[in-house]
């Protein structure tokens, strides 16, 4: 038996050596995940990374790994539904070497990572990727040092996890979580390139309902799909050198100022830094899913959903352990005292106000006692008396939400627990027709009797019926008025959420995962900054070498040439290069063509590099084997 056993090991051995399967670090978390997500409360995704693109000199040689994870929001932290131990809802990938070189333009990563999800009932729509991409330690540092960072929505515009292959631009630098919304980050790029590491391109599976008690030989089919490929296939469909359609407007900060050494007019035969545009179409910055056969939320509906769980989530939902929770609680408690006396006070110094005389009023716990003399006040009268608490209640709001914003423009930031009290207040408002109704249905004030209070929901039905002996116009108009009260105060709630509530992360976000491709600021793979171009010419034509060479700097002015005027060129071929010329900008536009040239003592030279203007305005490098004519 011993020998048996012996010789299944080496079989198994020659086995995965013949179809190059190897057991990485990543398949053992998976495991992990799978079996902690047996209580039902998440499910693994699995992420596939591809490549950072565009990194080039920007980070020094050495060892580097990405690091994903689960965030409840852009600016937030971590979601708190596990209590599993040692559960860190991330995944890391095995370290790859990068040699600090500006012809090293790409990270080939190739690895999968899973990372748990909540299950549908306690997901969150505001909930993102977290990117993180660090410097381990080694020569040039004795800690792990991270050098960039990104962050991507998890779900799309059908409320769906994303599910596909996407691009992401980084930030430099360690996570920030005072950048609390995308707009933000799009911003930081486009006012100075600089702020951008590199992009990203990953690829999302969705959720793998994989059973746990799968049979070894499936185990082995899926290690082999996901980490047996080779790079050249996988990464075969990667933008070389630019993958995102120029825009119209120019961009901020790319404004050159190059000192032309030399200028002439050239022909520009192919326009090389599109070239290979159709092959990287499925790589997308956008999340949103075209329409399909599925039923698709509107956009209203999803912007009540959000601002539900907005208002929910702020309020501590699913986190009935912490005491961010207990200390909501009593807040609501509180306020609904404080609603309610402030409701009825209003209407006590508004009878006051027309002369009404009150009998009785007297606070208790659960409500106010408001007795006056009905036969006194006419119908009007009485309207204003319903309307008033819950009005009075709004412009309570109205001043809370006017607060916060000052405090926002004066300050930057806004107190968490103040926040917490204008959800909670906007929350009693909503709810307060309906709240006070249950109060006084339980109390029996829907009757009328002289010696007691009469509910508001009441009031004008027991006046029609003495006045015209029929209180269904009272009904109505009661029903009418409940309506107009809720659709304000749900109006002014709504608007709070969606525009002030944390520097409006909810309208970005709604911004982020509905808006299309061309809305968005990406940079190209190998786009650099006007300041760094000229610190590279700068430097270029300052080197010398040991046996006496230098560096050249030629500028050319180059133009787009239409293909579709000259003879001997099928119809298929016009067609492709009228695509080529569409995506690159305008065909009658001009482009700068920077060319560095290393010039030996003999007159022999060769290309060291050269870049490109785009007349977006874009700067671009472009890779040195790519030729062009001259006229």
């Amino acid at each position: 038996e011993f020998f048996i056993y012996i010789g299944m090991v080496y079989y198994l051995y020659v086995f995965f050596k013949k179809n190059y399967i190897c057991i990485t670090s990543s398949h053992v978390e998976y495991a992990a995940l799978l079996l902690s997500s047996s209580d039902s409360k998440a499910q693994p995704i699995q992420v596939q990374l591809k490549c950072l693109r565009g990194l080039k000199d920007k980070v020094p040689q050495g060892s580097y790994s990405l690091k994903v994870s689960l965030h409840e929001q852009l600016g937030g932290k971590s979601p708190c539904w596990s209590k599993l131990e040692g559960q860190q809802w991330a995944g890391t990938s095995l370290p790859v070497k990068h040699n600090g070189n500006f012809f090293d333009v790409e990270i080939y990563l190739d690895q999968s990572v899973y990372i748990n999800v909540p299950v549908r009932k306690d997901w969150k729509p505001g909930e993102i990727l977290l990117f993180e991409f660090f410097l381990l330690r080694g020569t040039d540092t004795c800690i792990d040092r991270a050098v960039g960072w990104g962050a991507f929505p998890l779900c799309n515009n059908n409320l769906d996890t994303v599910d596909g292959k996407f691009k992401c631009p980084l930030l430099r630098g360690h996570y920030n979580s005072k950048i609390n919304r995308f707009q933000k980050i799009e911003n930081f790029i486009s006012s100075d390139l600089d702020h951008w590491l590199c992009n990203l391109y990953f690829q999302v599976g969705g959720k793998l309902l994989l059973i746990i008690s799968m049979e070894l030989s499936n185990c082995f089919l899926l290690l082999e799909k996901t980490g047996g490929q080779p790079a050249e296939e996988e990464l075969q469909a990667i933008p070389c050198n630019t993958e995102q359609e120029a825009k119209d407007q120019p961009r901020t900060g790319n404004d050159n100022k190059i000192h032309k050494n030399k200028r002439r007019r050239v022909l520009w035969e192919t326009p090389y830094c599109m070239a290979w545009q159709h092959m990287y179409d499925p790589w997308t910055h956008q999340v949103c899913c075209p329409p399909g056969g599925k039923i698709m939320p509107t956009s209203i509906s999803k912007h009540v959903y959000f601002t539900i769980y907005a208002v929910f989530s702020e309020l501590g939902r699913g986190c009935w352990h912490s005491w961010d929770f207990w200390f909501t609680l009593l807040l609501l408690t509180v306020l609904w005292f404080f609603h309610l006396y402030l409701r009825y006070s209003s209407q006590w110094v508004f009878l006051q106000a027309i002369a009404v005389p009150v009998t009785r009023f007297q606070f208790h716990l659960y409500t106010v006692d408001l007795c006056y003399q009905n036969s006194l006040v006419h119908a009007s009268e009485e309207l204003a008396v319903i309307m008033v608490g819950p009005l009075t209640l709004n412009v309570m709001m109205l001043l809370l939400v006017l607060m916060r914003w000052g405090c926002q423009l004066l300050f930057g930031s806004f107190p968490s627990c103040m926040s917490k009290l204008i959800m909670a207040w906007g929350l009693w408002t909503v709810l307060d027709p309906m709240a006070v109704f249950a109060v006084d249905a339980l109390l029996g004030r829907l009757h009328y009797t002289p010696d007691k209070p009469i509910a508001d929901c009441a009031k004008l039905y027991w006046l029609f019926l003495r006045m015209e002996e029929s209180g269904i116009p009272g009904v109505l108009i009661t029903v009418l008025l409940y309506t107009l009260l809720f659709f304000i105060s749900s109006t002014i709630l709504f608007l709070y959420c969606v525009r002030i509530h944390n520097d409006g992360w909810l309208l970005d976000m709604l911004q982020r995962i509905q808006n299309a491709e061309a809305t968005f600021f990406v940079p190209f793979d190998l786009e650099i900054s006007n300041q760094e171009l000229s610190y590279i010419v700068k430097k270029a034509e300052q080197w010398r070498g040991i046996n006496g060479e230098r560096r050249k700097v030629v500028v050319y002015d180059c133009i787009w040439k239409d293909h579709a005027k000259e003879s001997g060129i099928s119809s298929s071929n016009i067609h492709h290069q009228d695509e080529i010329l569409k995506s690159a900008g305008n065909s009658g536009g001009t482009t700068v063509h920077v060319i560095m040239y290393t010039v030996h003592p003999g007159g022999f030279q060769n290309l060291y590099r050269h870049f490109l203007r785009l007349p977006s305005g874009a700067i671009v490098e472009v890779n040195p084997r790519i030729s062009f004519q001259c006229d």
